[in-house]
C-alpha cells in the first residue's frame, strides 16, 4: 500500500504511519543506526498535495555523529502516480540536534526533496534524494548542508517476510562514500491512528 492509497482510502481526518524503518550496520570501527518514522496526509482537499512529517533519530561514528535526532515538516505535490508507483516532490523545514546530551546547539534547514516509488509484484523499489540547506550561522567554515539518499530495493518471499538490499548516503564535506546494506524484512502495516 503506497502514500496515495492511505491518503485515498482514509480521509482527511485521520493520520496513518506512512513508514516506521529500522537500519543498523555494525562493523569493527564504526557503526550505523538509523530510526525513522514518516506519516502524511492529503492537505486540505487538494488532490495532489500532502503534508508531511519526518522524525529520524540517528547514531552514525562513521560521520562522528553520536546522536542526532530530526524533524521535518512540509509539504509534498505528486508529480506523477498510478496504481505501481508514485514520484513526488517536498519542500519543508527541518531542524536537528546533534549529541544532545553534551550540547545545546541545534541546526535549522530547508528541506527539499523527491522520491520515486515503484511496485511490481512482489518487488519494490525506492529512491529519495534529500537536500537540506543549513539557515543558521555557518560553523567552522562548514556550511552543515548536505545531501541524503536513500535507495532501496525489496524483494517479498512471502506476504510478510522479504528481503531489502540499498545504500543510504550523506554527501556533505569530507564524505566517506554510501552506507549499503542488506536485512531481511518482515512486512505488517501499522495501523496505528492518531
Amino acid at each position: 500500500m503506497g502514500l496515495q492509497d492511505i491518503i485515498d482510502s482514509k480521509g482527511l481526518q485521520k493520520v496513518h504511519l506512512k513508514t516506521f524503518g529500522f537500519l543498523g550496520h555494525y562493523f569493527k570501527q564504526n557503526s550505523e543506526i538509523k530510526i525513522r518514522q514518516k506519516s502524511s496526509r492529503r492537505f486540505l482537499t487538494f488532490k495532489k498535495i500532502y503534508s508531511f512529517n519526518t522524525l529520524i533519530y540517528e547514531k552514525n561514528t562513521a560521520i562522528d555523529i553520536d546522536l542526532r535526532y530530526q524533524y521535518s515538516q512540509g509539504l509534498g505535490l505528486f508529480i506523477n502516480k498510478n496504481k505501481s508507483g508514485n514520484q513526488t516532490l517536498e519542500i519543508g523545514i527541518s531542524f536537528d540536534h546533534e549529541d544532545y546530551l553534551n550540547t545545546k546547539q541545534r541546526k535549522t534547514y530547508t528541506k527539499f526533496g523527491c522520491s520515486m516509488d515503484q511496485n511490481i509484484n512482489n518487488i519494490s523499489s525506492k529512491f529519495e534524494i534529500d537536500y537540506f540547506y543549513n539557515i543558521n550561522t555557518i560553523e567552522s567554515g562548514s556550511t552543515l548542508s548536505r545531501f541524503q539518499i536513500l535507495s532501496e530495493l525489496q524483494w517479498l518471499f512471502t506476504k510478510k517476510i522479504g528481503a531489502i538490499v540499498g545504500l543510504t548516503w550523506d554527501i556533505q564535506e569530507n564524505n566517506l562514500g554510501p552506507s549499503i546494506f542488506s536485512t531481511i524484512s518482515i512486512t505488517n502495516p501499522l495501523d496505528w491512528i492518531f
